[in-house]
């Protein structure tokens, strides 16, 4: 058993060995590489934002197929209170447009899902040129990056709010 156990003990030290870098901490190397890491860090919870917006728009683009079938089965939605009052829960919609709605919630989300991906792999190759560059005593700035992920993230909000502006119904 202690054989299994050092021949991972082995693989993991060489492994870590290959994956790491040692420097020698003089001046401010320790603080540029810990600023780099959390700069990852960073992207990192920005990707994983993107991605928990995109699955909740496809969740909630859902709910209009629901309510649209519930109202395919009875006229409207009610609340009723405690001493059996009904009150209408939602405005009656129909439910074709309802269903056009609900089709775009799949797509909004995918692309903000898809966004996600992107950044995290965007912020994974920024780390490692950048650790590179300071090893070489150099700095990058980020300028593309910062351009690109700020449009990005304009264009899909713009894209989801003129999706609900644009489904609107007319109000009679």
């Amino acid at each position: 058993m202690s054989s299994i156990v050092q021949v991972f003990r082995n693989a993991f030290t060489r492994t870590n060995a290959a994956l790491s870098l040692e420097l020698e901490n003089t001046g401010c190397v320790a603080r540029d590489h810990l600023a780099s890491e959390r700069t990852f860090l960073a992207y990192l919870r920005t990707s994983l934002s993107l991605v928990s917006i995109g699955i909740a728009v496809t969740q909630l683009f859902q709910i209009p197929s629901i309510i649209g079938k519930q109202q395919a089965q009875s006229s409207a939605l009610y609340y009723e209170d405690e001493q059996g009052n009904q009150y209408p829960f939602a405005p009656t919609i129909p439910v074709r447009h309802l269903r056009e709605v609900a089709k775009l919630g799949k797509p909004i989300g995918g692309a903000f899902i898809a966004l996600g991906i992107a950044v995290l792999l965007l912020g994974c190759r920024r780390y490692f040129v950048v650790q590179n560059k300071l090893t070489q005593g150099k700095f990058p700035p980020s300028r593309v990056e910062v351009t690109f992920l700020a449009f990005m993230v304009t264009a899909m909000i713009v894209g989801v709010f003129s999706v609900i502006l644009a489904r609107r119904q007319p109000s009679n």
